[in-house]
């Protein structure tokens, strides 16, 4: 889990907790997670199986993550597939139909 802890909160000579790391962001911004308000995120492949839907899916999710997109609103066919890959990427999604 990563944790925000403002500068001067915590002593110098304290080291993170167990299993987290400390990065040293001076001079850098921090932004909440973008949001993809609409998105076909399945049509990456342009297939319609219901399995493309997935593998597309699951496949826009990641490039939208590592965009920093952390949430989107998506509508498609077989969005049970949809939910699945949303689900297994760990990334927050609207689903429609």
């Amino acid at each position: 889990m990563r944790r925000v802890t403002p500068a001067g909160l915590r002593s110098a000579v304290t080291a993170p907790p167990a299993g987290e790391e400390e990065i040293d962001a001076s001079g850098l911004y921090l932004i909440p997670g973008l949001v993809n308000a609409y998105c076909h995120t399945a049509m990456t492949l342009l297939r319609g199986s219901a399995e493309d839907v997935y593998w597309g899916t699951l496949l826009g999710a990641a490039e939208m993550l590592l965009a920093g997109v952390t949430c989107v609103a998506d509508h498609y066919f077989h969005m049970d597939r949809a939910w699945l890959a949303y689900r297994d990427s760990g990334m927050r999604a609207d689903l429609a139909q």
